[in-house]
C-alpha cells in the first residue's frame, strides 16, 4: 500500500524515534505503537511481524513488550502518578490487568516497596494482593422444606389411617409392598411357544418318538397353514 508523503514524513521520524527508543523502551514502545495503528508498514512489507523482524531483527514478541510498557506508562502520566516506571520490566505484571485498574495496583506496588527499588516482583505482589481482594461471594442459604411424616398405610378394610381396631392386626394391614407382589404376579410373562408347541402335539399330532420327528412335524405344519 503506498503511504502519502505526509505518512512517509511520519514514518521517517517514528522510525528515528524507536531506533533511540531500544535505548528509551517507553518512547520506542510508543512510537511502535502507532507504527502498528496506523498500518504504516505495509508499503513494505506485508505484516507487523515481518516488518519487526526484517526491520529491527526482533520478535513480534520484544515489540509488543516495548508497546504495552509504553502504554502502561502512558496510563500511569495521565493518571498523574507520582512515580512511574523506570524500566520495561516493571510493567511487566500489570499488561494483562484492566486500564482502569492499573493506577490503583501500581500505587500499591510503589507503597509495598516503601521507598526502595519497585522491581518487578513487587509489582507482581501488588497485582496478585488486588486480584485477591475481593470480598467472598456470600454463602447460599438453601431453604430446607418440611417432609411430613409418612402416615400410617389404611388397613385393608377401613379408610382411616390407623383409627380402627383392625389397624393394630399386622395382618391386616394394606402395604405398598402386597400391591408391588400383585402387579408383578399378573405381569409375569407367558411362554406363548411352549403353549403353543404342546397345544399342537396334543391336537395334531401322536407322542413323537423323537424331538427329530416331532420338530420336522411342528415345521410342515406351519409351513402348510401359512
Amino acid at each position: 500500500m503506498p503511504l502519502t508523503t505526509t505518512d512517509k514524513r511520519d514514518l521517517q521520524k517514528l522510525e528515528a524515534i524507536v531506533e533511540r527508543g531500544f535505548v528509551s523502551a517507553f518512547e520506542g514502545g510508543r512510537a511502535m505503537r502507532e507504527i502498528r495503528d496506523r498500518k504504516l508498514y505495509l508499503e513494505s512489507h506485508e505484516s507487523f511481524d515481518s516488518y519487526c523482524e526484517s526491520r529491527w531483527d526482533c520478535q513480534v514478541r520484544n515489540a509488543e513488550l516495548r508497546m504495552n510498557a509504553s502504554r502502561v506508562r502512558d496510563i500511569l502520566e495521565a493518571h498523574k502518578c507520582a512515580l512511574l516506571p523506570r524500566f520495561e520490566a516493571q510493567t511487566r505484571p500489570l499488561h494483562k490487568e484492566n486500564n482502569e485498574d492499573i493506577p490503583d495496583i501500581w500505587e500499591s506496588a510503589v507503597k509495598l516497596a516503601g521507598g526502595q527499588r519497585i522491581t518487578e516482583a513487587i509489582v507482581e505482589q501488588a497485582v496478585r494482593a488486588w486480584n485477591t481482594s475481593d470480598d467472598e461471594p456470600p454463602a447460599i442459604e438453601v431453604a430446607h422444606e418440611e417432609v411430613d411424616e409418612e402416615e400410617t398405610p389404611p388397613c385393608v378394610g377401613c379408610t382411616d389411617s390407623g383409627d380402627c381396631d383392625g389397624c393394630d392386626d399386622d395382618t391386616t394391614k394394606g402395604t405398598d409392598q402386597d400391591e408391588e407382589d400383585e402387579e408383578e404376579a399378573e405381569e409375569a410373562p407367558v411362554d406363548h411357544v411352549t403353549e403353543t408347541l404342546e397345544w399342537l402335539r396334543q391336537k395334531h399330532f401322536s407322542a413323537p418318538g423323537d424331538k427329530a420327528v416331532f420338530r420336522a412335524r411342528i415345521e410342515n405344519y406351519i409351513v402348510s397353514h401359512l
